[in-house]
């Protein structure tokens, strides 16, 4: 009966969210922020790039600084 409640109360919530009005920016800036995370138990350092630019070097539980686009 609790996996059914609870299956049925998270497409509901998953249904109601995508029905939403969309974005208050109308318009697309091109503006981001970014940030990598490893949380892959027991994986070496991993370089982390975007557009073959280096972000920096993210070891198992640690993050990189946020980069701005």
């Amino acid at each position: 009966m609790k996996r059914t409640f609870l299956l049925l109360a998270l497409s509901t919530g998953l249904l109601l969210g995508a029905c939403g009005d969309g974005s208050q920016l109308p318009v697309a800036t091109g503006k981001a922020s970014i940030t990598a995370i490893n949380a892959i138990y027991g994986s070496p350092s991993m370089n982390f790039l975007i557009e073959e630019r280096t972000i920096g070097q993210v070891a198992y539980k640690s993050t990189t600084a946020t980069a701005s686009y």
